[in-house]
């Protein structure tokens, strides 16, 4: 992770952190798969004093239809224990619960390389989520050397 907000302006914490997760996908049926991810992130030296780590916690998971081999509809959701100072400088961790409506459409060439496009509308679920916004997802993906043209596989 990068420190590329304004820590003023509460947009990010002005250092370099990470992020590891631990994915799971299975399919359920011949249009229907769900996928899980359980994962953490660190941020040194982001807390109220110097030396001070941020560490958070998620879990994820998503349901997906194919609609078609190109076009699937999805229901995301992630849980959040977000760590973060109170005003006193105390660490503690917050629950944000967000769920994403979408869809996602795949267009594939010639060159088996593929771009899929996706749109969601992230709803918060607890007081400390957004209220909603909009989720937009572009992946491009070569077929390095790949002659047949595959149909979107979830990610």
């Amino acid at each position: 992770m990068l420190p590329t907000g304004d820590a003023r302006r509460g947009l990010g914490r002005d250092t370099v952190g990470f992020e590891l997760n631990l994915p799971f996908s299975t399919a359920l049926h011949d249009r229907w798969a769900a996928h899980f991810n359980a994962g953490l992130k660190h941020l040194p030296d982001a807390g109220p004093g110097p030396g001070t780590d941020l560490t958070s916690f998620h879990l994820g998971a998503s349901l997906i239809y194919a609609v078609s081999p190109r076009l699937h509809a999805l229901l995301e959701g992630v849980g959040r224990w977000e760590e973060n100072p109170d005003s006193a400088g105390a660490r503690g961790h917050e629950f944000v619960a967000v769920v994403s409506p979408g869809l996602r459409r795949a267009f594939n060439f010639a060159d088996g390389t593929q771009l899929v496009l996706g749109v969601a509308g992230p709803v918060g679920l607890t007081g400390t989520a957004p209220d909603w916004g909009v989720f937009l997802y572009v992946s491009l993906e070569h077929g390095f050397g790949r002659r047949d043209t595959p149909a979107l596989t979830p990610p």
